[in-house]
């Protein structure tokens, strides 16, 4: 997954021909690699170190192109750090109103929208056949992708016009029984593609709600890609 992410943030820099090498290159031996390796727990605290890095540098950039892909790789930190065992400390969840905000000026805005309320429905059509101790919970993710639609729309001056973009139905990935974890999956990507077009200012809140359908792909059973959120 590093190599994978490596290569979309342009690959190690190497200096151009005419750049003088640094002297000490040249006049310290090379270290050993395995005198230097750090153990389990060395490896998990520089994969949060990295992910902390990441995320803050993801949420500053002024480049919206650079910002995507800067969060994708901070997504995929996070997990892996968590998964290693140094989990990173959770992402203010913003309010409803407030990623609303966030991302009203975008021109993608209607599509995020759509998609929430499409996750929103299958996640409702998986309460209803579940019918057990689980099904609480994904009525309530339901109702809050569903109410997230509504704000955004209502922040675009959308919701309940001839532009509004939800349906009453929609496909449902998986068929009959909705997978869960595409439905998150599907939630991270649609957050994902408008993270490089809010202002940096408002970068932060649609980060948080990339991690928060990150989280929860897990926990359903999927198994992150590299850079989770590129559709």
């Amino acid at each position: 997954d590093s190599a994978a992410q490596a290569v979309a943030l342009g690959g190690l820099w190497t200096p151009p021909p005419w750049a003088p090498s640094p002297a000490a290159a040249t006049a310290s031996p090379s270290p050993d690699p395995a005198a230097s390796a750090p153990g389990p727990a060395g490896v998990a605290a520089a994969v949060l170190t990295a992910a902390e890095a990441t995320c803050a540098d993801a949420v500053a950039s002024q480049s919206g192109e650079l910002a995507t892909v800067l969060s994708w790789v901070c997504v995929a930190q996070r997990r892996a750090a968590s998964d290693l065992g140094s989990p990173a400390q959770d992402l203010a969840t913003p309010s409803p109103r407030a990623l609303a905000a966030a991302v009203a000026e975008v021109p993608s805005a209607a599509e995020l929208a759509r998609a929430l309320d499409a996750a929103g429905y299958a996640l409702e059509v998986a309460a209803a056949r579940e019918r057990d101790a689980g099904s609480t919970e994904l009525a309530s993710r339901a109702a809050e992708n569903r109410r997230l639609a509504e704000e955004i729309l209502r922040a675009t001056s959308q919701a309940g016009t001839e532009d509004d973009p939800r349906r009453s139905a929609y496909h449902l990935p998986g068929g009959d029984v909705p997978a869960i974890a595409a439905v998150e999956l599907g939630v991270l990507t649609a957050w994902a593609a408008v993270v490089g077009e809010v202002a940096p200012q408002a970068r932060a809140a649609v980060l948080a709600a990339m991690d928060a359908a990150a989280v929860r792909a897990q926990a359903d059973g999927s198994s992150l890609p590299a850079l989770p959120g590129l559709g």
